[in-house]
């Protein structure tokens, strides 16, 4: 109750607020021109280090609208929090950035099977209190490779129940599990005369949208 809910341009999230708590919630992927976005492994310089250029444009397009309305609910010192999924959840966590900057330090960032944002500079600077949550079969977290690394505390959803991964060693541990099980279940279909193209867009392609929808988080 006595929740206000305020569009952001180009359909790219909503701010809500109240009393209490002023809310960004930006919202997931939903076209293949999102997903060249994403795929993208260009970086531009910012945000503390180098940073993931088509997530830096989205959110340089919502940047002067999100700052004005933000001031705006924000009447009582309320709380701010920034979640989203997937690029959502890339952009909550530049946005977070970009607030800090600007004097509205956010109080908690909730980012969803988001892919990484940023190099080893941005993971290092970005010390806001940001969770990231995995499942443990959604490959989009783990991505862009190269110089991307993941920032805030990182939450895996897995069988065995959550747990916070550590770093590089702990990840490598976990994704072999991952393509043990893959194994195991591809023999299986293959026993049971499924094709070998059959089970490779089962386990690899279904699997992985199956695990990056937000109903599996």
């Amino acid at each position: 109750d006595g929740w206000s809910v305020r569009p952001l341009h180009s359909s790219l999230g909503y701010v809500l607020a109240n009393d209490e708590h002023v809310v960004i919630v930006f919202s997931g992927t939903k076209d293949i021109a999102d997903w060249l976005y994403n795929l993208s492994g260009d970086q531009v310089r910012g945000y503390g280090g180098r940073v993931h250029s088509g997530f830096a444009s989205r959110l340089e397009i919502v940047w002067e609208q999100l700052n004005r309305i933000v001031r705006e609910a924000r009447d009582n010192d309320q709380k701010l929090l920034l979640t989203g999924h997937s690029r959502g959840g890339a952009l909550a966590s530049l946005a977070a950035r970009q607030l800090e900057d600007a004097g509205l330090r956010p109080e908690l960032i909730v980012a969803f099977g988001a892919p990484r944002v940023g190099d080893a500079g941005y993971a290092a600077n970005h010390r806001l209190n940001l969770y990231r949550i995995e499942n443990a079969g959604d490959p989009v977290p783990r991505f862009p490779k190269g110089q991307y690394v993941s920032e805030g505390t990182r939450l895996y959803l897995s069988v065995e129940g959550v747990h916070t991964l550590d770093g590089p060693d702990d990840e490598a541990a976990n994704s072999l599990g991952e393509m043990a099980g893959l194994a195991a279940r591809g023999a299986f279909r293959l026993a049971g005369g499924a094709s070998w193209q059959e089970t490779l867009m089962d386990e690899l392609v279904g699997r992985a949208i199956a695990h990056h929808g937000m109903t599996s988080y």
